[in-house]
């Protein structure tokens, strides 16, 4: 009778293992639009994931604006995407002059996208951005990429020590964000932090390429699970031969 009780513990576990990743809404305001500021972030342990929707045809520009801040809560550098038209246009806001710049030909079209960014600091800052699992957005900040006059009191390797990010829609365009996993193509070492896959592909896949968890995850959804639940994994072995111990 001690297999039944340990199936239902290991399953009561597995259930706690799957909901460490958890996608949140983006909280309204009085105003009924999306705007919620100082969520903790560190893009050295994890990228930010969220969630937009289709646009809806008001005939204006409709936009989303993801900011980033550092530990005094001053604004550091900012990234928005332009819904305009059915079309997609972006910014690195603080950095580029143009009022927006075109994604390239292999953004994906579904009305629904999983949009994964990742900022790397330190001496040679940079920019990266995935939508669906694409990667749309790769760019190194410098003095050629940035054109905005004092673009190093935002995005300089001194000043972007980011520590909180921002949501922003006027028009709720948001589905939900979350912040527990790295970008495609990175995978969390030993100490969690994201670090990039070598070639031939993350540590612990089987086969190469970008990491992924299972026909159920969304698209451009790369989840890697933190030492937290590396621990509950191993929970699970011991229950189990708890279990097979009693019953001999």
């Amino acid at each position: 009778m001690i297999y039944p009780l340990a199936v239902i513990l290991i399953v009561s576990l597995l259930d706690r293992v799957t909901s460490e990743i958890q996608w949140k809404e983006v909280v309204l305001n009085d105003k009924k639009t999306q705007q919620q500021t100082g969520i903790p972030h560190s893009f050295e342990k994890a990228a930010i994931q969220f969630k937009t929707g289709s646009a809806g045809d008001t005939g204006k520009n409709e936009q989303i604006n993801v900011d980033f801040y550092d530990t005094e809560i001053s604004m550091l550098g900012g990234f928005s995407v332009n819904f305009d038209s059915g079309k997609l246009t972006y910014k690195l806001n603080r950095c580029q002059t143009e009022k927006s710049y075109p994604f390239p030909d292999n953004m994906p079209s579904e009305a629904e996208k999983v949009w994964s960014v990742l900022v790397t600091t330190g001496a040679q800052p940079s920019f990266k951005c995935q939508v669906n699992g694409v990667e749309v957005i790769n760019l190194l900040i410098t003095e050629d990429s940035c054109g905005f006059t004092n673009w190093r009191d935002y995005w300089g390797p001194e000043q972007l020590q980011i520590a909180y990010v921002a949501f922003n829609s006027g028009q709720n365009l948001f589905l939900s964000y979350h912040l527990d996993s790295c970008y495609g193509g990175y995978y969390l070492d030993t100490d969690s932090i994201c670090q990039e896959c070598p070639v031939g592909g993350c540590p612990g896949e089987e086969g190469e390429g970008d990491s992924t968890n299972g026909d159920d995850t969304e698209p451009g959804d790369n989840h890697n699970y933190s030492q937290a639940v590396a621990h509950k994994l191993s929970a699970l072995i011991v229950v189990l031969l708890f279990a097979l111990n009693m019953n001999i």
